[in-house]
């Protein structure tokens, strides 16, 4: 048995050099938060997941450590956007969001795990084992799943394992609101497909890449864009990241006084959704 107060002192340096780092770069946060869990708790694999809203809507990022390549941990953020009955550990943990460790047999039937399509068709063709996780909840209503799990053996996960991995929960809590965006009122007010739209706007995603993304059309990122600038205030990608870095809106616009090319053809300037 590994003495776990040394584990836990390096895991807690590594995770407080993450939490100095902000959250400019959140893809580096998440994907560091799941490989020092992994590496100080001792399991195959760790996981989170982050969701501007409940566990229900789909999570907007991601960090994963474990056996698998970039390609094959693409799955892992398509998975969320399931509906919530295939997905009976996430619904679970979103009615009782806790900074606690559970396995999965402690917060659903085992009968109803196994015959669910997490299982069938997502944890068992991956080798997943057992699970265990929590649900941590920001002041705004964001959430994040955590997970630690075995992969490939049907070993449980040691009480040591869980012990390092609940004594690191606040750290780990800590970091991810390091990146957690605050979200002024109007982006809270959005649907959960144009708070996704939104976030991966942020997170420097062109038209093309956010319809592969979220499996839509290439016009159908136009319209969501065209009604985000329109909510937010804005005319351009630039000012709608301004916005949100900001948790505020935008000053109202004082009119633009029209020159003689103007006042002769009446026309309007469309919002710059590509800029």
């Amino acid at each position: 048995m590994r003495p776990i107060e040394p584990v836990v002192v390096d895991a807690a340096y590594d995770l407080g050099a993450l939490e100095r780092i902000g959250g400019v770069q959140r893809g580096v946060i998440f994907q560091g938060i799941a490989e020092v869990l992994a590496r100080a708790t001792g399991v195959e694999a760790a996981g989170v997941a982050a969701h501007l809203g409940t566990l229900l809507e789909p999570a907007v990022a991601m960090g994963i450590a474990g056996p698998w390549s970039e390609t094959e941990r693409e799955p892992f953020l398509a998975q969320t956007r399931w509906r919530p009955s295939e997905r009976p550990i996430a619904a679970a943990l979103d009615r009782r969001p806790t900074p606690v460790f559970r396995r999965t047999t402690e917060v659903v039937p085992r009968e109803r795990y196994l015959s669910s399509r997490l299982y069938n068709e997502f944890q068992r063709p991956r080798g997943i084992g057992d699970q265990a996780s929590m649900c941590l909840r920001a002041p705004d209503g964001g959430r994040l799943f955590v997970s630690i799990a075995r992969v490939g053996s049907e070993a449980p996960i040691s009480a040591e394992s869980l012990e390092i991995a609940q004594r690191l929960a606040p750290l780990i809590e800590r970091c991810w609101l390091s990146a957690h965006r605050r979200l002024p009122e109007w982006v809270r007010a959005l649907s959960a497909r144009r708070r996704v739209v939104l976030e991966l706007v942020a997170e420097g995603l062109d038209d093309h890449q956010i319809a592969r993304e979220i499996g839509v059309q290439y016009h159908t990122v136009r319209a969501h864009l065209k009604d985000l600038f329109r909510v937010a205030g804005v005319r351009s990608r630039l000012h709608l990241m301004q916005v949100l870095n900001g948790c505020e809106r935008p000053p109202a616009r004082k009119p633009k006084r029209k020159n003689s090319a103007d006042r002769g053809n009446g026309a309007a300037r469309e919002p710059d959704a590509s800029a």
